[in-house]
This record gives structure tokens, sequence and C-alpha cells, in this order.
């Protein structure tokens, strides 16, 4: 059973968070991400806006505010965001899903906070595919940046390789027979290739695709869950030094346990609330030993702790080629 924390003097978990501060961004945000845009080693927001089709920057002041945001139009009704440096001239850039035009935009920085009007390119296939997720890792080994993204509608995750000069070839489908909600790179078994792993809103699971280099991949094994599954992330919660898997579904989070050869255990079901939505891991206090997953649902946002070693989950490292693969949105 996951343990909840210590509890105060009361009888009560203490707070983890002091009180909320808001900050205003576009119309019907839907996905953040964090990064340094402008090299003051301080970190910025970027906050893909649903309904005004564009992505907001929010520059950090190192002391837990924010200034006001700076708007930059991407496509239609754009849901995630994922950074990296996708070009080589080593200034973070923002990579957007737009699941009303059917492309991601890409908005290249220019390192001082400031990014060129975004670059367009289709994923999915016709008429609709609603792309949902996007993560970057270098999938043929040419050490240049490739993008993964998840199509809800047509039911596939695109592969874009880049070719290190603000371009993408074409595209490469692959099937996840299910409406593909988010996708995150990981190697899953330790060959230094990069894998994915797809959340599958319905029917309900996992899909794990085992990079072979090359642009390639193995036949795809499907995890299942209970039902729903809106969102996956991935750490080590046994200190193994092996890939785990955490998952939001409809009314719990489960924990998948990785073996470190590609597969994984069977899934361990948690009941946190209603309508999950995401999760997201981090050592939330230091002073307690469990790591944390934190998920959003209908209810609000709730936290679990997982037995484990933080220090050492921290220390986890992946390869120069794959250690892009490692922030997604």
């Amino acid at each position: 059973m996951l343990p909840q924390g210590s509890l105060d003097s009361a009888g009560t978990q203490p707070s983890l968070f002091g009180a909320a501060r808001h900050f205003s961004v576009g119309s019907a945000p839907s996905w953040v991400a964090t990064g340094d845009f402008n090299g003051d080693l301080k970190l910025d927001l970027a906050v893909a806006n649903n309904n005004s089709n564009d992505v907001s920057v929010l520059f950090g002041d190192g002391a837990g505010g924010f200034g006001t945001a700076v708007h930059f139009p991407v496509g239609s009704r754009p849901y995630s965001v994922a950074l990296d440096d996708l070009d080589g001239d080593k200034k973070l850039d923002i990579v957007c899903t737009n699941s009303g035009s059917a492309n991601v935009s890409v908005l290249f920085g220019n390192g001082v906070g400031g990014f060129d009007a975004a670059a367009n390119f289709p994923v999915g296939t016709a008429p609709s595919s609603v792309p949902s997720s996007v993560a970057v890792g270098d999938f043929n080994g040419d050490l240049k940046p490739d993008l993964a993204v998840g199509n809800f509608q047509s039911n596939n995750v695109s592969v874009l390789f880049g070719n290190g000069s603000r371009g993408f070839g074409s595209v490469t489908n692959l099937s996840v027979i299910g409406s593909a909600f988010q996708v995150v790179v990981a190697d899953f078994n330790r060959d230094l290739k990069p894998d994915l792993a797809v959340a599958v809103y319905s029917p309900g699971n996992v899909r794990v695709l085992l990079g072979k280099g090359g642009g390639l991949f193995e036949a795809a094994e499907d995890l299942p869950i209970v039902t729903n599954v809106d969102s996956v992330a991935v750490g080590d919660f046994n200190g193994d030094m092996k890939p785990d898997l955490a998952v939001a579904s409809r009314f719990n989070v489960s924990t998948l346990l990785g073996t470190g050869t590609g597969s994984f255990s069977v899934a361990s079901n948690f009941p946190v609330g209603d309508e999950n939505r995401f999760v997201a891991l981090g050592d939330a206090n230091p002073n307690y030993d469990p790591f944390h997953l934190a998920y959003i649902g209908n209810g609000g946002m709730g936290h679990e702790g997982c037995e484990g070693n933080p220090q050492r989950n921290r220390e986890q490292r992946l390869p120069r080629t794959l250690q892009r693969t490692t922030r997604a949105a």
C-alpha cells in the first residue's frame, strides 16, 4: 500500500505547498512546461492555451513570481507543449500540438526570451488526427532531435525525424489501436535506444513500443490498466534503477514496475478520486523519504507517496543521446 507520509500532532497530513498564486495567461490553458527561455538561469513557464490559439510564456524572477505573459500564436486548439533545443543552437525551443489543425507548431527560441513565427508540421492521418501530446527523442541515432506525437483521433503515434536545421522529414505513423492521449520517451530495456510508452484512453491501456534504432520500433506490447487512461509518466519507484510507469486513469493512479528488459509488472491500482487526468512525479517534500505522485482530477489535486529512493532516482541518468527525451509535456 502506498504510504501517505508523516502526520502532524493533530493526526492530519501537513500541507506540502503554500497558498496558490495566480498568473494570467491565454484562454483555456491546457498544458504547462518549465524551462529557461531567456538565459538568466531562472525557470520560466510555457502554457498552451486551447481557446486563444497561442502559447503564453511567463518569465520567472527566481523567487516564485512571474512577469506578464507574452503570447505567441500557434495552430488551432493547441493542447500540449514540450521543450528542447530542436535546432542545435543551444537555445530552448517550444513544440506544441494543435488538436484543431492536425499539426504541431515549433517556436524556435532566440535565447533572450523571443521566438520566431511558428513553423507548422502535419501529423496523423486524415481527416482529423487531433494530436494531443508530444515528446522529444533521437529515434534514428543521428544525434538530431525527433518528435513523437500522440494522435487521439487517428489512433496512432506520428514520428517526425528532425534534420537539425529547423526541419522535419516525412511522417511515420505507428498504430496504437485506440485513442492515443499521451506519449513519453525512455529507455525501458536499457539498450541505449529510446522507447515509447503511450497512454491509450480507450480501450484503456499503455502501449509500449521498443526502439530498434534507425527509426524503427518492435511490435507493440499493450499493458492493461482499468479504463480511460489519460496520462503516463516515467520514474524509478522502487530504487532498482529500472524505469517504471505511473498512469492516471478515471478513478485510479496505477504503477507498473519495469524489469529493465522492456516488460512490466501487472498494474497496481490505487483509488484516488474522480476523473483523474494527469500524473506527475517528484520529491514533493525532501524531508520525507517517499517519492511522490501528483494527480489532478475533477476533485482537485492530490498526492501519494511511493516507496523508493528519491536520491537514486535523481541520480539515474540516460546516455547523452537520450537525455533530451526526459522532459515531456
